[in-house]
């Protein structure tokens, strides 16, 4: 669409254009100038029809005065319309009145009822066919007619405003008006003589709609938006839904004395929305025609949605999901994540993996579950990893099997300090939690400490770099970073989110048993629960847990590394154990 420029009835544009035929004598083809009146509560912004737009007119019968005759389709060029098979009107006649409308690819009778689309997110940023557009005029002998046109629809134009806890578009998921509660159609009834604008009784409030984004937001805005609407009452309904892209939803409910609550004829609603992140709701300030309200704000449901909703058919990956032989994952049951606790809600039945990739129909094996997809618990080293070989991290696997089937393996052989090389020793609770550099550990073993790492001194390490030739999975670069032993933040957040347990020293069970030592005396059987998040997984393609202690990468001295004791009996500790004794089991991890 072009700009919109707007002509009032006395800057009507009057530049002659071409004409079809050529009238006969004492005979006058009427063309058409075209005004049009922008909707009230726009900013200084006109409109204009773009050429080739397509405009019935409609003349008053003359034999029977206020009903209306023949239907003419004129097409739009430079502001002036023209037929190619115009009206004619006779030297003595006398004025005629008209009437007009925008129509389609296809003219039809005088539309009593108008529909806008749902989904206009396509949609031009000027005049669309969603836009009702209605003049009466009059036409005479000798002179072009001019029509001034008033649109009988509405617009909203939500301004999304930035601030501290909105600052960048990517934060939005999405944005529609309504939620299945706004009419997309109504019947019309023309205006009586003196008045602009038309009487609507709105259609059946069943739907949304997907409004278009602006290219160029407003000044000081993340993002605007803009719909054509059908006038209608929205009082108590939801106008805006905002989703953000971390889940969260919030919607603007217009109360009984809001702006928005009826929408009017040839009105604009401008919305300005802020979102109030620490009461999880929007605040809407609506103007309309200068005047401004304090449109409140409310959410979906009677409670603030302070959750992340998932649905079976969500193609990114989440905490659970059955992650396959070919790199690829499928629904792990995960419904619903609280924010304020991380409180997971899982479905009834926990989905069953699809061995066979619904994709490509070739064979799978499960051979992980997907722990964490929150690139702010992946390390550094895991992430640029992906980057460089062009994949988007998605987040980390714990492996369904344990590497040797079980067996214990010793962290070293040698008693180094291992701090040399950047691995951490893990003093205390907040630094184990804040540990999340697994991947990076394992490469300083196997490429700084090459030598001994290739002698064999690091048999733990050597396991998990190995580990491939027992699971398999895709090769490491191939999406993944490969196979490796988690530190002990990343062991952390397997417990956390496949076994439920809160691992936090503010838990009431948490308990100091020494200065690097730390126990939690009352959680669930620890194996069990881990047990219990596979349990749909074959029995070929895992490794059942027991209680026993597991490895991590981690450090806690130069002679002493950090294991997990996963017990049976209510309790999880967190413990140092000597390097060089063969004290745990290895589970491993990888990145995607």
């Amino acid at each position: 669409m072009k700009k919109c420029v707007f002509f009032g009835l006395s800057l009507l544009v009057l530049a002659a254009a071409c004409r079809t035929s050529e009238p006969q004598v004492n005979d006058s083809e009427v063309r058409f100038n075209v005004g049009i009146t922008p909707y009230q509560g726009q900013s200084q912004q006109t409109a204009r029809l773009d050429d080739g737009s397509k405009i019935a007119i409609q003349v008053e019968d003359i034999s029977s005065p206020g009903e209306w005759g023949e239907t003419k389709l004129y097409v739009s060029e430079n502001d002036l319309l023209s037929s190619e098979d115009p009206f004619v009107i006779t030297e003595g006649q006398g004025d005629m009145i008209i009437r007009a409308w925008n129509v389609g690819e296809n003219m039809s009778g005088f539309p009593s009822e108008w529909t806008v689309k749902s989904d206009q997110s396509a949609d031009e940023e000027s005049l669309t066919t969603d836009d009702f557009l209605y003049g009466v005029s009059t036409m005479g002998y000798g002179a072009d007619g001019d029509i001034v046109f008033y649109p009988q629809t509405a617009r909203i134009t939500v301004n999304v405003l930035s601030n501290e806890y909105l600052n960048d578009f990517s934060q939005i998921s999405s944005l529609k008006l309504g939620n299945g509660d706004m009419a997309l159609s109504g019947t019309y009834t023309e205006p009586v003589s003196g008045i602009n604008y038309g009487t609507w009784i709105a259609g059946e409030g069943n739907s949304d709609i997907s409004p278009l984004r602006l290219a160029t937001p407003s000044s000081d805005c993340v993002a605007t938006y803009r719909a054509v609407i059908i006038p209608q009452n929205m009082e108590g309904k939801n106008l805006i839904i905002l989703t953000l892209a971390n889940g969260v939803s919030m919607s603007f409910v217009p109360a009984s004395d809001d702006l928005a609550a009826n929408i009017e004829a040839g009105h604009e609603y401008v919305c300005d929305v802020a979102v109030n992140g620490e009461d999880m709701a929007l605040i809407v300030t609506v103007s309309e025609g200068g005047a401004w309200t304090d449109g409140g704000s409310t959410d979906i449901d009677s409670d603030p949605l302070t959750y992340k909703e998932y649905d079976p058919q969500d193609t990114e990956p989440k905490i659970g999901d059955y992650f396959y032989s070919d790199g690829s994952w499928s629904d792990g049951g995960l419904r619903r994540i609280y924010y304020e606790d991380g409180a997971m809600v899982w479905d009834d039945v926990k989905p069953e993996p699809l061995l066979t990739n619904p994709d490509t129909q070739k064979p799978r094996s499960v051979i992980g579950l997907v722990f964490t997809t929150d690139t702010e618990r992946m390390g550094e080293a895991e992430k640029q990893a992906l980057e460089a070989m062009g994949s988007e991290p998605h987040g980390l696997v714990i492996s369904t099997f344990a590497v040797g089937s079980g067996n214990k393996f010793a962290w070293s052989y040698s008693t180094v300090d291992e701090t040399e090389i950047g691995i951490r020793n893990t003093s205390d609770f907040v630094s184990c939690d804040t540990d999340i550099d697994g991947y990076y550990y394992n490469q300083q073993i196997r490429n700084v400490r090459r030598d001994d790492f290739e002698f064999g001194m690091y048999p733990a390490f050597s396991e998990a770099a190995d580990f491939a030739s027992e699971a398999g999975g895709p090769e490491e670069g191939a999406g993944t970073t490969g196979w490796y032993m988690p530190s002990v933040g990343q062991w952390f957040d397997v417990l956390r989110n496949l076994a439920g347990i809160n691992v936090d020293d503010d838990d009431e069970s948490y308990m100091s048993m020494s200065q690097t030592e730390f126990i939690w005396t009352s959680v669930a059987d620890v194996p069990e629960a881990l047990n219990n998040a596979m349990i749909n997984v074959p029995a070929g393609s895992k490794v059942l847990y027991t209680s026993d202690y597991v490895l991590t990468s981690s450090g806690v001295s130069q002679t002493q590394s950090r294991a997990l004791f996963l017990d049976s009996f209510g309790f999880l500790q967190c413990s140092m154990v000597s390097k060089t004794a063969s004290a745990g089991t290895i589970r491993c991890v990888l990145a995607f």
